[in-house]
């Protein structure tokens, strides 16, 4: 587990050098909290105690001022890991995140995301891959400038959980022709063996108090924003949401 601690951080380098040292983190039955200063230090911030222990160490990456994460190079997946990040300016380059360990959790919040510097479509290649496990998006505003993308921002298969919360996607396009969704694609398979036993009656997808809107589908028949299958209408919850992208064919939609 404490390698793909590392492994996990290492592979993130910033604007700014975030370093972690390997003596400052605990056994891996600890919640361990991380904040990051300008400077790109990261400064252990003790044990947590109002979170319950999950079996795999929890480590939160806060940055206390304006500092950036940059994507280096592919790496494996991320697994036996629940981290987070809040605050940051994160540079996708051309790369993505793969989760795939049913345990394992990603968390964005209140981050600015985007590609080589704002150059290139934040959808031109997916943002994050799921293969089960839980990825979680909060207080994010995600603008793609109009520039055309192909493939969608987000897509999972058996995923455990994705949970969008307050988060603005606009202005992203996909390339004439394209059939990928917009924001999300998953798929899902009930008789997996791996599935939790609760996994029928609770939601697998989680959207609330969010907007997306003013995006561009392509203008074919297919097209949509978000494409699930597999799953029962009662692992699927979107309340107080809204979606509302240019089309054909779609219309305006309330949730």
């Amino acid at each position: 587990m404490i390698t793909a601690l590392l492994l996990a951080f290492f592979v993130l380098v910033s604007s700014y050098q975030i370093a972690l040292n390997p003596q400052s983190i605990h056994e891996s039955n600890e919640i361990v909290e991380y904040y990051v200063n300008l400077q790109g230090q990261a400064n252990n911030c003790g044990i947590s105690q109002n979170r319950p222990y999950s079996g795999f160490p929890i480590v939160d990456i806060v940055a206390e001022e304006d500092a950036q994460i940059k994507l280096e190079e592919q790496y494996q997946s991320i697994g036996q890991i629940i981290i987070s990040f809040s605050n940051f300016s994160i540079d996708f380059a051309d790369l993505f995140i793969q989760i795939d360990d049913d345990g394992s959790s990603l968390k964005f919040s209140s981050c600015n995301i985007f590609r080589n510097a704002g150059n290139t479509a934040i959808n031109s290649h997916s943002l994050v891959i799921i293969d089960r496990g839980s990825l979680i998006l909060e207080k994010l505003n995600i603008n793609g400038n109009n520039l055309e993308g192909n493939e969608a921002l987000i897509q999972s298969s058996q995923p455990l959980l994705i949970q969008f919360t307050s988060l603005n996607i606009t202005n992203i396009s996909l390339i004439p022709g394209n059939t990928s969704p917009l924001l999300l694609s998953v798929t899902y398979n009930q008789t997996n063996p791996l599935n939790n036993d609760d996994s029928s009656t609770k939601p697998i997808i989680l959207i609330e108090n969010s907007e997306i809107t003013q995006n561009t589908l392509a203008p074919i028949q297919e097209s949509c924003a978000i494409q699930i299958e597999g799953l029962k209408p009662q692992q699927i919850l979107i309340k107080n949401s809204t979606i509302n992208n240019r089309s054909p064919p779609n219309n305006d939609k309330q949730y």
